[in-house]
């Protein structure tokens, strides 16, 4: 009778697992490059210097100019243009010396995003580049909202939320300490930066958290998506204390919020079914196509809420918009490296004048110069339309959402930074614990 019972190696959960850990495998010799020397450490600095010096090229000439006269929700932005002015400079143009200095840092914080997602520095590099195009809904839909408008703070934050998705991508992944406390602060940060930003993070979070949980140990990643959250609720407590975060959602200030909800949720009973079930079926336990599901998702989640939400075009646009550029920016890069690899590994397509890899490589290099001279031909047209001459003021102007906050005072406040105080304890108390072990 108990040689018919099955040893523990033979179990399904046991095939399952080895199953998965050898495709894991598969996947990854799949993807490994060759070290070439276009795929070498100093080749992929040279790329973030040129990126980083292309968008401070499109962005430094607003650096000059007073921000708009702008109101704040959360207090990262206030407290950095603070800090500027105490050098003698203008508060307004300490204001715009952050807004130009987070616009020309996103194209970075996005390509390490891009690059922990995909695993292609090339992808990265493209997606980069198209980010910084100066057409809609790309760079100068940013710059209208922060140089030109009055959503700074939501622009500011979407430089910061690539860098919470890193962390908070290798912590689902991986765990580790170190990833869960940078995520759980950068996460924070956001939502002290702006909380329609941390809406956003949200989303993109859990679109993460699903690609994920489809590769397996689901409840596990799950746990850990939620981990974070939870951190990151008690690091903003001191600011958005529990009394304060219910009345945001449910008053007057969560109009838009409620509004934007209303016209996604009749789109969602028709397409989240659908495609949920077309995520599944294509690609549940293949992480192989791990970044086509993730930037399709980005894609199709934003286009929805964007459209639901106010429209994609300049004339009728939504305060999604940027969002949806970030996702177009991955989709177009990651089309186009797929096609690239087709090409390198169809055996049918030869060609006799020049060999294939040396063709292929020119359409690549092509591409990124053709991206750099659109974006440098076309910076003349990018320039300011009018500029207003702004007064100096002192204080900081506080958002509806801050003065609302100021009501919530006295116990309610306390409550809140006796939160932050016991999770930031958790978190030096956990390093302690985990210092000779890897969290699960």
């Amino acid at each position: 009778m108990d040689e018919l019972i099955p040893k523990e190696s033979k179990t399904i959960a046991a095939v399952r697992a080895k199953r998965l850990s050898e495709r894991l495998s598969e996947a990854r010799k799949s993807i490994k490059l060759k070290e070439v020397w276009w795929n070498t450490p100093f080749i992929e600095w040279v790329s973030l210097l040129l990126i980083f010096i292309l968008n401070a090229f499109m962005v430094f000439p607003f650096h000059d100019f007073p921000a708009i006269e702008n109101t704040f929700s959360g207090p990262v932005i206030p407290l950095i243009g603070k800090a500027i002015s105490r050098f003698g400079v203008e508060y307004l143009i300490s204001l715009q010396i952050v807004n130009i200095f987070f616009l020309t840092l996103l194209p970075i914080t996005f390509y390490f995003f891009v690059k922990v997602v995909s695993k292609r520095k090339l992808i990265a590099l493209l997606s980069s580049l198209i980010l910084i195009l100066p057409y809609h809904p790309f760079l100068k839909a940013r710059v209208d909202a922060s140089v030109f408008g009055i959503d700074a703070a939501h622009i500011v934050g979407l430089t910061i939320i690539p860098f919470a998705l890193s962390n908070l991508f290798s912590f689902i992944r991986s765990g580790g300490y170190s990833h869960l406390v940078f995520a759980a602060i950068s996460s924070a940060t956001v939502a002290l930066t702006t909380p329609f930003g941390f809406l956003t993070y949200l989303i993109i979070a859990g679109i993460l958290a699903f690609s994920e949980v489809l590769l397996g140990s689901g409840r596990l990643k799950f746990t850990r998506a939620l981990v974070v959250f939870l951190f990151a609720g008690g690091l903003i407590s001191f600011w958005y204390n529990p009394a304060f975060f219910f009345w945001m959602l449910t008053g007057p200030l969560g109009e838009d919020i409620r509004y934007t909800i209303s016209r996604v949720i009749p789109l969602s009973f028709f397409t989240l079914p659908v495609i949920g079930t077309f995520g599944y079926v294509l690609f549940d336990r293949k992480p192989t196509l791990q970044p086509v599901f993730i930037s399709s998702f980005f894609l199709i989640t934003f286009v929805l809420i964007s459209v639901a939400g106010g429209g994609i075009f300049p004339s009728h646009s939504s305060r999604y918009v940027y969002e949806l550029g970030l996702s177009v920016a991955l989709i177009v890069s990651l089309i186009f490296v797929k096609l690239v690899d087709f090409g390198r590994i169809n055996q049918k397509l030869n060609f006799k004048i020049i060999p294939k890899n040396v063709l292929l490589n020119f359409v690549t290099v092509g591409f990124v110069i053709f991206l750099i001279v659109i974006t440098v031909t076309e910076r003349n047209s990018f320039t300011l339309e009018e500029t207003q001459v702004l007064g100096t003021w002192d204080e900081v102007e506080k958002g509806d959402i801050w003065k609302a906050k100021e009501g919530f005072s006295g116990a309610h406040s306390f409550l809140g930074y006796t939160i932050t105080a016991i999770t930031c304890a958790a978190l030096v108390i956990m390093r302690k614990f985990t210092s000779q072990k890897k969290i699960a």
